[in-house]
């Protein structure tokens, strides 16, 4: 975080997450939206590992009370991906969908 807040100066950033680190750091992520200087996006396949996950990881289903409280309070900070909001990655070949980890990478 620290690192984070040097680099953004006064100017802030945008800060992209995933399902894994939603559900094993979610307090780093917290503290990342405490600085009011980022905004933290969540794209929907963080969602859908997040739901994979909840059956396994307390911290996932942590993650996702979380989530639900905060975008319904509607935190400035923190915001779900867009419909639409997505980059084509040029030069790579899609991976298969039943390679689902490198399916959920290629994704965010």
């Amino acid at each position: 975080v620290k690192e984070l807040e040097k680099e953004a100066g006064k100017e802030g950033g945008v800060v992209v997450v995933d399902g894994q680190a939603l559900s094993s750091n979610l307090q780093m992520v917290k503290r990342t939206l405490g600085l009011k200087k980022f905004t933290v996006i969540v794209p929907a396949v963080a969602v859908q590992q997040l739901d994979g996950l909840k059956k396994t990881e307390k911290g996932a289903r942590d993650a996702i009370r979380w989530l639900e409280r905060e975008l319904g309070r509607g935190n400035r900070w923190l915001r779900a991906q867009k419909e639409g909001e997505a980059m084509k990655v040029e030069g790579r070949e899609y991976p298969r969908q039943r390679e689902r980890k490198d399916w959920d990478r290629f994704q965010l």
